[in-house]
Parts: C-alpha cells; sequence; structure tokens
C-alpha cells in the first residue's frame, strides 16, 4: 500500500468518526452529558477552545484504526473480518475504558455509561469500515 493512501485512508477514517462522533452525541443528547460535567464542577465540552484538539484527536483515532486495520489484513484479509477486529480493539481502549473510567470516578450513571459505550461502539465500526475501504482501494471484502 502507498503511504498516500495510508494517510487518505486515516484522514477518512477520522472525518468519518468526527461526524458519526457529531451525530450520535447531538442524537443522544449532549446536553446531558453536560450537565454532568457541570454537577461535578467542571467545564462542559464543546466550547469553541475544544474545537481543534478535538478534531485532532478523531483524526488521530482514525489514523490509528486505520491502522490496525492494516496490520490486520494479512492475518483476515482486506475486508470486514480485519475491520471488524481493528473496530473491536479501538473500541475496547477508548469508548469501553473511558465509560469505565467515569463510572467507576462516579462521573457517569451507570445508564451513561452503556450509551457511552454504545456510541463508541458504533463510532469504531464506522470509522474502521471507512478506514478499510479506502485503505483497500475500493476493494474491501474482495
Amino acid at each position: 500500500m502507498s503511504v498516500g493512501r495510508f494517510v487518505a485512508a486515516g484522514l477518512a477514517a477520522g472525518i468519518a468518526n468526527l461526524i458519526a462522533g457529531f451525530t450520535l452525541a447531538h442524537v443522544v443528547g449532549i446536553d446531558r452529558l453536560q450537565e454532568l460535567l457541570r454537577a461535578h464542577g467542571l467545564r462542559a465540552i464543546g466550547e469553541p477552545q475544544d474545537a481543534l484538539v478535538h478534531v485532532l484527536v478523531r483524526v488521530g483515532m482514525g489514523v490509528l484504526v486505520t491502522t490496525l486495520f492494516v496490520c490486520l489484513t494479512p492475518r483476515f484479509g482486506v475486508g470486514p473480518r480485519a475491520a471488524l477486529v481493528a473496530a473491536a480493539f479501538g473500541w475496547l481502549f477508548v469508548p469501553v475504558f473511558t465509560a469505565w473510567g467515569h463510572l467507576h470516578i462516579g462521573l457517569f450513571p451507570s445508564a451513561m455509561a452503556w450509551t457511552w459505550v454504545g456510541c463508541g461502539a458504533i463510532e469504531m465500526l464506522v470509522t474502521a469500515f471507512v478506514g478499510g475501504w479506502v485503505a483497500s482501494g475500493g476493494r474491501f471484502g474482495r
């Protein structure tokens, strides 16, 4: 795989992650999360000064999940199985770990933690499938 295709796949996956996360946050209710943060004396997320960092983190996640996909293709083939495994790794180490930590310290009630975990699964699946499709040059699953 060329470096250009890899970079394009990582960026596409990161943008897909950003769009999925933004959409899910507004469907599920970002207001509830901000309310919980304020109740604990923390600054609410989503302020204009957070935008650049948020975008960079999301693009970074896209690059990492795409890297996992590329590394897994010799074992699982260029297709959905490699994307599912890459998404599972990303899901376990970002949304699940974060939700558990927030639940453990009392920041989230369990319903919010489960919502975070569910939304994270969707985000990581979208990220891995977009990154995998672009990395494979459209030959995903063939």
